[in-house]
């Protein structure tokens, strides 16, 4: 079995404040790092540093930003196939306030230009991971879900991580659950999931979406996550954490469910390696496992 990873490629400037509120129009002090992102290259990374030999195919610019993500992304255990565009390498300002909260303003930049040609044959065994971001944007979204087509066609796994509250409200829900109509496990966290159904019942909202993947796995923060299959709900509590910042922590909880149930779809246990996962992703700075 080899888990696939289909999407986006980011260089993440992260401005990290011990401010409560950011100072929009003037000055916030604030540490800014530079690291890998974007959140199917994030997942990525959590499943090569869970060493899964995980496949992420992107596309980025032909430039040194371009260069640094790949080595990045291959020295964390990733095999990368990278299409290169003329336009630049996509990029992604992260303004972390206290207590881990974030805003991110995303420039697309060469995502835009992935193909679904880059997707290997997959087999039954395989598994193909997007995140939504993929979808959201015109010029990355038919590639999208051309590479889904396949996949299903192929009979491998598929698994959609809902990604953006926001910019699913901006496309539409209609149009949103069209695509992911037929995956077989869908992450999601509080705020997307009250979107899509608009209901705050967390366990009602996920037998709404059951009819959309096979799987549904919903996100609640510090109240834990569970999944809901073929009618029966798994929950896991929260773990305890030093939160520092929250970017990425869908990416990692993803990765670490995909891992194990790359080793058997026990629920309970994806459930709990996803929990322990995100837990070291929220007590760092930065999206993906600390560079050795």
């Amino acid at each position: 079995m080899t888990i696939y990873l289909f999407g986006e490629m980011m260089l993440d400037v992260v401005a990290v404040t011990d401010e409560d509120h950011v100072a929009f129009g003037s000055d916030t002090l604030s540490k800014n790092e530079f690291h890998g992102g974007g959140s199917a290259a994030n997942t990525a990374s959590w499943l090569g540093a869970l060493r899964t030999a995980p496949v992420f195919i992107g596309t980025c610019g032909r430039d040194p930003e371009g260069d640094r993500l790949i080595a990045e992304l291959e020295n964390g255990g990733v095999r990368t196939i990278i299409g290169r565009s003329e336009i630049e390498t996509g990029s992604v300002v992260s303004i972390v306030s206290r207590g881990g909260q974030r805003s991110m303003f995303p420039y697309k930049g060469a995502n835009v230009d992935i193909k679904a040609d880059l997707l290997p044959a997959l087999s039954p065994t395989d598994i193909l991971y997007i995140a939504s971001y993929s979808l959201f944007a015109e010029g990355s979204r038919s590639e999208t879900l051309k590479a889904l087509s396949r996949a299903r066609a192929a009979g491998a796994t598929t698994a959609i991580d809902a990604a953006s509250s926001a910019l699913i409200r901006k496309c539409g829900i209609s149009e949103f659950l069209s695509w992911i109509k037929g995956c077989d496990i869908l992450f999601l966290n509080r705020d997307e999931t009250e979107v899509i159904t608009e209901s705050t019942d967390l366990h009602f909202a996920a037998t709404q979406l059951a009819q959309y993947a096979n799987y549904v796995v919903i996100k609640d923060g510090a109240q834990g996550s569970f999944v809901l299959h073929e009618g029966r709900v798994h929950h896991q509590p929260a773990l305890t954490a030093n939160v520092i910042d929250t970017t990425g922590a869908g990416d990692a909880y993803a990765g670490g469910f995909l891992a194990h149930w790359s080793l058997t779809p026990d629920l309970e246990a994806c459930l709990r390696t996803g929990a322990e996962v995100a837990s070291r992703a929220i007590s760092q700075v930065g999206a993906r496992p600390p560079r050795s």
